[in-house]
């Protein structure tokens, strides 16, 4: 009898014990899954698992939580779900036919490019194979995009794909398919930059997502990425050209990756394209290098194509990411039609970098950030921080910028879509659903803050101005703090009349932002940092008038409006001999000093 009651009871108490834990389970994975799907919970748990050693035990435990709360809660979407029924016919795959022998290649390829810690192009071999799209076929080529292996430790891989001879899709002969996955530099963003940057006139590849299937498997979601091969150049009306970048192999002595200290040597330069006569595109590049290693504006103006470049830089600065213009990322493209050279736009990093610096240092931000952690000094960054420093150029950089700012709405409502679209493609694919909401969030948020940063940039205007009467004169002296030049749009009178003025006379230069040229010790590399020295002009007009100017209207010239009156500051003077003894007492009494003056000496006295 005992016995059995005592069996009860401990039978008892790990029932209750089971209920309780169970309960608890339940709710702990209940409260995270709400945090999971809260934004700023969610971003918080990023920042704790991204910073955590994850060689630890307490790292480990937390990692692992993690991603079990993550399987859980994107197994249990019912959002997903549904729109996998909603888009079953909706989203867009390509699919690759190859040989088991193909196949199996891959994989070995993968492992031999990890343990050669890059993707190397004399082991990047050709392969073919069939593309299916819709009901129709066609021979391929192909081999391993890129040469980061990032993508091949994840256990996934990019693609090249060039068809046959003869054969293209919507006049593309050759694209990149490039995966996407948790953690992946690739997401949705790019193909909205690379897009944006193309509809402002750049040389940037189109695409969309997709689903990749090999075989009729479901190998992922993908970002499809127009190449820029002959056919390409030609439909944006270059034929002919050459195409010059660094080297790029990674089993360099510094294991630098992307930059190395050879980016402004032509010898360290590799060339593809069907320019006319290769040498003369190496001759101008030789040329650029040692203009901008001599710091010689002039010159590299002369070589680059001015206008390109400010769009270039103004779309740049929105996305705050400096990693297009690093190392063996600058794709110069030489045109023999006028000599001069472009860059190839490519996105590649995904998201927006927020701009966080001052007013004063926005043009100093772009170069401070990039998502891959690279440095400061990398030589190739220095052709766009000596370009940036001359304040004409600037002019015509924040007019482009002006422009997107404009066109902000649209270039909203564009990512939008371009989000809608690679969701119905996502959800069948293994990305974290959860993930990629966090990440369209936080690229809305980020988008919108660095769109205020730039508004607040080009229309910060400061004016300081004083007047001195001569006789019928007014001699105007002017000094413009603001980042644009700014024009005299009106003078007003004391006798009430009113001057407007409409002439390139009354333009007052913009802040003069010299960047200071220093040395890093550093492998000895030249580093330009854009300093916090200004220079300032100070502008002097004379206008006649039987009137003395009470007030001034500037106009700044990037953004068209009106300087606010609060923001112009203006002085009247007064000049007097001081060596003269009348003008003197004059000077004393306007100032309301008391005083006793004698022939030799001159005493103030106690007073207010």
């Amino acid at each position: 009898m005992f016995s059995t009651t005592k069996k009860r009871k401990k039978s008892n108490y790990l029932l209750t014990s089971i209920v309780i834990l169970f309960v608890l389970s339940i709710s702990s994975i209940a409260y995270f899954s709400y945090k999971y799907h809260n934004y700023e919970s969610y971003k918080k748990i990023l920042e704790i698992n991204n910073s955590l050693n994850r060689e630890n035990i307490s790292g480990k435990l937390y990692y692992l939580a993690f991603k079990i709360i993550r399987k859980v809660s994107d197994e249990l979407n019912i959002n997903r779900v549904y729109k996998k029924i909603k888009y079953q016919n909706q989203s867009k795959n390509i699919n690759l036919q190859m040989s088991g022998a193909d196949v199996s290649f891959i994989q070995e390829q993968i492992e031999v490019f990890k343990n050669k810690g890059f993707i190397k192009d004399e082991l990047n071999f050709w392969r073919k194979a069939k593309l299916k799209l819709g009901e129709k076929e066609y021979l391929v080529d192909f081999k391993f995009h890129g040469t980061s292996i990032t993508p091949l430790r994840h256990d996934h891989f990019s693609l090249r794909i060039k068809y046959k001879k003869g054969q293209k899709t919507n006049q593309i002969r050759e694209f990149n398919l490039i995966k996407i996955f948790y953690g992946s530099d690739e997401n949705i963003p790019t193909v909205i930059f690379n897009n944006l940057a193309k509809n402002f006139g750049l040389l940037s590849p189109s695409g969309e997502t997709i689903i990749l299937k090999i075989n009729g498997v479901n190998v992922g979601f993908y970002y499809l990425q127009e190449r820029h091969s002959k056919e390409w150049f030609e439909k944006n009306e270059i034929t002919n050209y050459s195409i010059l970048k660094n080297n790029d192999d990674w089993d360099k002595k510094n294991e630098a990756g992307h930059y190395s200290d050879h980016d402004l040597d032509e010898k360290n330069i590799e060339i593809s394209g069907n320019g006319s006569d290769p040498a003369i595109a190496y001759g101008a590049i030789k040329n650029l290098f040692d203009s901008v290693k001599e710091r010689n504006l002039e010159n590299i103006f002369k070589l680059i194509d001015r206008d390109y470049f400010a769009k270039y830089l103004a779309v740049l600065s929105i996305i705050n990411d400096n990693h297009n213009i690093t190392g063996d990322n600058v794709k110069y493209i030489y045109d023999f039609t006028n000599g001069k050279f472009k860059i190839l736009f490519r996105q590649e990093s995904g998201g927006v970098i927020p701009i966080n610096s001052l007013v004063e240092n926005f043009n100093r931000s772009l170069f401070e950030n990039n998502v891959w952690n690279e440095p400061y000094s990398t030589l190739t960054q220095d052709l766009f921080k000596l370009i940036i420093s001359d304040k004409n150029f600037r002019f015509q950089k924040d007019l482009y910028l002006k422009k997107i700012l404009n066109n902000k709405e649209s270039i909203i409502s564009e990512a939008e879509n371009a989000y809608d679209e690679a969701f119905k493609n996502l959800i069948f694919s293994d990305v974290k659903l959860r993930h990629q909401q966090y990440l369209k969030i936080k690229f809305f948020n980020d988008l919108n803050h660095n769109f205020e940063k730039t508004d607040k940039y080009l229309n910060y205007s400061k004016v300081y101005a004083s007047i001195e009467r001569k006789n019928n004169l007014n001699i105007l002296s002017v000094t413009n703090d603001s980042f644009s030049p700014i024009k005299i749009k009106a003078f007003f009178f004391d006798d009430e009349n009113k001057k407007v003025v409409n002439s390139d006379e009354y333009i007052v230069p913009a802040i003069d932002y010299i960047f200071d040229l220093k040395k890093e010790n550093i492998s000895n590399r030249s580093l330009i940092i854009p300093g916090e020295k200004f220079y300032y002009t100070n502008y002097k007009i004379n206008i006649f008038s039987n009137s003395k100017i009470n007030k001034i209207e500037f106009q700044n010239l990037v953004t068209q409006k009106k300087i606010p009156e609060e923001h112009v500051y203006l002085n009247e003077i007064k000049n007097f001999d001081l060596s003269n003894k009348k003008s003197l007492i004059i000077s004393l009494k306007n100032n309301g000093l008391k005083y006793d003056l004698n022939d030799t000496n001159l005493l103030i006295k106690k007073g207010a």
